[in-house]
């Protein structure tokens, strides 16, 4: 056989890997790549995770979901509505199985099954592996950050979005509303696990609005038993609702995720060019009278997404993962005009990567295979100063930052209680937590006044601030990183000091 003759027969089995088994290697890929770039370094552990699971194992103590918080010493809301009771729960019962473990084995388990369900939806709408490509590298992997940390309770809304993104194709394309009549179900699970159940409503109630037009009434009678659903809680819907509308529109100055994102920032540049990209293809589309009143569904759920994720650094999750479903068809309609160009770079990625996938593979076969070895990284935590105070301690109230607060929490409750932890939109007034930031920051002008209002019997310090604050609280423990201090006598007044 000549050199061109086995040019011809590589090309004509790529061409026949591509067209059969395009999407499902890509999932396999894909979900290599995720799992290799997450199993060999210990999972950083979010605060929030501490929070859930203090919560989950005071339900479980308790036999109820209390509204009133045991956790805190200072200003409070009149009433504790956790709206993550359930993930709590949830999160609490897979610790003790396996402790650590268990958790991020949550969190690849979630991983998988959002992927999975973002793939199913993109493979219904488009079965250009180009396109499946290109939306997949460009708009899912971006989104590993979300999977770095400990699992947190946004998993629910990935996945349960996901979900839904899968029913709205099915019944779009296929007529089928198996799915969509689920859906209820999982909203019951969606509004009691994150908050994140509002935008899932925001997009099937749009989604609805469009199938209404076209006269297909299904979508807008399970949008309104979703609604009904979410009454379904431990707090009564008008009490529910009321703490829901309140949290939404809160500003939570201070926290990061929280802020805009800059659509010319590093985290904002990938979907910024996406969004334009889409933009060029739904012209071609428009140009060539290709579109379709589906393609107008698509774009808003697309532009609706862009709009959370550029008010709320954290919701760009949302808006990467509508455009790796929905902009495919407008990716699609940008590679027909490459079509033989696409093609090619597709099979040198194919037989170029296979290499780098197979070495991949061996290390996440290797690293999961000592799953049970791993551990969290916890140099962030005080977890020196935190066990000084279980073991030479009675109790007391604590004196801590907004993220090291849910740790505490959950190894110090009941003996301690803290000033101040994660769960700030449903328990703390911005009085509290200004009033804490102040007392913790020996550079602040009124930070005696604010240590004075508050009165712990112990603070949580970085060491290097310890130096500059007041002698009347005197360092007891230190690791060089943290430290403890404690009150020995009243704090004395500014004017005093």
């Amino acid at each position: 056989m000549t050199q061109s003759s086995w040019l011809v027969s590589i090309e004509q089995a790529s061409d026949r890997v591509l067209r059969t088994y395009a999407t499902p290697c890509l999932g396999a890929c894909l979900a290599i790549l995720f799992l290799w770039a997450l199993l060999p370094s210990p999972p950083i552990p979010d605060p929030d995770v501490f929070a859930r699971l203090a919560v989950g194992k005071l339900i479980v103590g308790n036999g109820v979901v209390s509204d009133q918080d045991p956790f805190a010493f200072t200003a409070r809301l009149p009433q504790w509505i956790d709206h993550e009771w359930l993930s709590g729960l949830i999160f609490y019962g897979a610790w003790c199985l396996d402790g650590e473990r268990a958790l991020y084995l949550v969190q690849i388990l979630a991983l998988v099954a959002t992927v999975a369900l973002l793939m199913a939806s993109q493979r219904l709408l488009v079965r250009s592996p180009v396109a499946n490509l290109a939306l997949f590298v460009l708009a899912v992997v971006p989104c590993v950050y979300l999977w770095t940390t400990t699992v947190r309770s946004q998993i629910f809304t990935y996945i349960f979005t996901a979900y839904l993104f899968l029913a709205l194709v099915r019944y779009a394309v296929h007529k089928e509303g198996k799915l969509l009549l689920a859906f209820p179900i999982l909203m019951l699970i969606w509004a009691n696990a994150h908050g994140g159940f509002v935008v899932g409503l925001g997009l099937l109630g749009i989604s609805s609005c469009i199938f209404l037009a076209r006269g297909r009434l299904l979508p807008i009678a399970v949008l309104g038993v979703s609604v009904l659903v979410t009454a379904i809680n431990p707090y009564g819907p008008v009490t529910y609702w009321r703490y829901i509308i309140s949290a939404v529109g809160m500003s939570r100055r201070g926290i990061d995720e929280w802020l805009p994102l800059n659509p010319f920032s590093a985290a904002g540049l990938i979907p910024t060019l996406l969004l334009a990209l889409v933009g060029v293809g739904a012209i071609l589309k428009i140009k060539h009278r290709q579109g379709t009143y589906l393609d107008l569904l698509w774009g808003m759920i697309i532009v609706t997404c862009a709009l959370f994720g550029f008010t709320h650094f954290r919701l760009v999750a949302l808006l990467l993962m509508a455009l790796a479903v929905f902009g495919a068809p407008f990716i699609e309609a940008i590679s027909q005009r490459f079509a033989s160009l696409s093609a090619a770079t597709l099979r040198v990625c194919l037989w170029l990567g296979a290499p780098c996938l197979l070495v991949a593979a061996w290390s996440v076969t290797g690293a999961l295979s000592n799953l049970r070895a791993l551990s969290f990284d916890f140099r962030s935590y005080p977890v020196s100063a935190v066990n000084y105070l279980k073991s030479v301690q009675k109790g007391g109230n604590v004196l801590v930052s907004f993220n090291a607060g849910s740790y505490v929490i959950w190894n110090l409750y009941p003996r301690f209680k803290v000033a101040l932890d994660g769960r700030y939109e449903e328990l703390y007034p911005d009085s509290t937590v200004y009033s804490v930031a102040r007392a913790l920051d020996p550079r602040h002008p009124g930070y005696l006044q604010a240590l004075n209002e508050i009165d712990p019997d112990f603070i949580i310090l970085p060491s290097e601030l310890t130096a500059s604050y007041t002698p009347q609280y005197p360092v007891v423990f230190s690791d060089g990183e943290f430290a403890v201090l404690r009150r020995p006598q009243k704090v004395l007044t500014q004017e005093a000091h």
